[in-house]
């Protein structure tokens, strides 16, 4: 059983009722905390008391913590309460003031050490010579939080805290650096935005891959190359199926219109072959008609043959003339034909290849504006403490944490315990990529 020890030169407590006595909320803390300890000398405490303060006990050395700086102590000596202190604070020197023991070393000490180190200075000074001496934490010194946190500087520490906790003391994370916060309706018109400017990218990138496609006049769009992660699935398949579709459409009227013009060259060819053949035969024709009307002039001369019937001869091989001239003429025409259609259709394929070039143009410049306001959107979000990222999913901020202890920096994790004059760096990871 611990029992007190009579108080070796009583005269000399007597001086310390010169200090200020405790406030009154203070002196019934003290007054409760010192029924505890009497109650344990005197050996009277129930189970339950004696189990609380040993609970007590405990915890504190079960922190695992020593005494820093800025800690706040409280004291408490049995035999001498104007010693005890409510409130000791650890200087910047690593002590405590205590009445006539003067400053007390204590940093880089845990609470028995303390405890041993007054109880000595008491037997030292010669007054108590077996004193009980309760050393407690009235307060730890706080830890530090900086950076993306809604309420950067000091928080009040208390055994057990994480980062998880140290974020939430601290306001949890803050995207816009202490800017006004975002509107719920501001942060939907936003996130509207982001979908529309998303599912506009990809059309102009399914065009894109589409106008592509038909300046090669080679396979169909590899639309299964785009990166359609960003845009809903039903969506996609409906923009992926209406360039499809389109791509289809100007293929199919594209041949077409080729063929005809193929075609009406190919007409206006026979047609010049037909004219040439016609022409032969007409030549023919003529020579054949310039040896009758010949033979006829000499007939004619003899006195044989009526001169009427060569006038008649020569008549026919005038139209015979005539007539291949008219042809010559035609086939000239044709060959003209020929070659406007041909120029159509070579035309045709240049003013193509130069729309195309041009949607692909228009497409490539509203694909660059499109990914500017998407970026821009993009920030906006992530100041508003939304990261977006694959399949239009809404990914909540993710806390990047570095914790600045005993002049290291270490990363930690939401569950890295949080030790007393802690300082931590906090910023906004990156949305995932890929």
């Amino acid at each position: 059983m611990v029992r007190i020890v009579p108080v070796v030169k009583q005269r000399m407590i007597a001086p310390f009722e010169l200090f200020p006595p405790p406030a009154t909320g203070q002196r019934r803390g003290r007054g409760r905390r010192l029924a505890l300890v009497a109650a344990l000398l005197l050996g009277t405490a129930s189970a339950p008391v004696l189990e609380l303060a040993a609970g007590l006990v405990t915890a504190a050395r079960a922190d695992g913590l020593t005494v820093q700086p800025g800690d706040v102590l409280r004291v408490t000596v049995t035999q001498a309460p104007d010693i005890s202190r409510e409130e000791a604070k650890v200087d910047a020197d690593g002590r405590i003031m205590l009445p006539v023991l003067g400053g007390v070393p204590v940093a880089g000490s845990d609470l028995d050490a303390i405890r041993g180190a007054i109880a000595d200075r008491l037997v030292a000074a010669d007054l108590i010579r077996q004193p009980t001496v309760v050393v407690e934490i009235a307060s730890y010194r706080p830890f530090y939080v900086g950076g993306t946190v809604a309420q950067p500087g000091a928080v009040p520490f208390e055994p057990g805290l994480t980062v998880r906790h140290a974020l939430i003391l601290a306001g949890g994370l803050d995207g816009e650096g202490g800017k006004d916060k975002t509107s719920v309706e501001d942060l939907v018109e936003l996130k509207t935005k982001w979908r529309t400017t998303n599912y506009q990218m990809l059309q102009i990138q399914s065009r894109i891959a589409r106008l592509e496609a038909e300046l090669d006049h080679g396979n169909r769009p590899d639309y299964d190359a785009l990166d359609t992660r960003r845009v809903a699935p039903g969506d996609r398949e409906e923009i992926v199926s209406n360039e499809g579709g389109l791509f289809d459409d100007r293929a199919r009227g594209w041949d077409a219109d080729e063929r005809h013009r193929e075609q009406a060259v190919a007409l206006v060819e026979l047609e010049i072959d037909v004219l040439t053949q016609q022409a032969n035969l007409q030549a023919q024709e003529q020579a054949l008609q310039k040896d009758q009307v010949e033979r006829a002039r000499q007939l004619v001369d003899k006195g044989v043959m009526p001169l009427p019937r060569l006038q008649e001869l020569e008549r026919e091989a005038s139209r015979i003339s005539r007539d291949l001239l008219d042809n010559q003429a035609y086939t000239a025409r044709a060959r003209q034909t020929k070659q406007n259609r041909q120029y159509e259709l070579d035309a045709a394929d240049t003013n193509w290849r130069v729309d195309i070039r041009a949607q692909l143009s228009q497409a490539l410049l509203q694909q660059a504006e499109l990914r500017a306001q998407s970026e821009v959107l993009a920030t906006a979000l992530l100041a508003a403490g939304i990261v977006i990222s694959g399949d239009a999913e809404d990914e909540p901020l993710l806390p990047d944490v570095s914790i600045v202890r005993a002049g290291e920096t270490v990363k930690a994790g939401l569950d890295t315990p949080i030790l007393p004059g802690d300082v931590l760096e906090v910023s906004i990871a990156k949305a995932p990529t890929g």
